[in-house]
């Protein structure tokens, strides 16, 4: 249970970082491995 809640929680500061980084300039640094900012707004 508690694995499965790590997991969960891992993902989601993922999300949350990525939706971050495309509101600021790290965004370019983003996209350079691959992910597209505005998937995310």
């Amino acid at each position: 249970m508690a694995g499965r809640i790590s997991l969960v929680l891992a993902v989601f500061l993922s999300l949350t970082l990525r939706v971050a980084y495309c509101t600021t300039d790290v965004c370019l640094t983003v996209k350079s491995y691959g992910y597209d900012c505005h998937d995310y707004k």
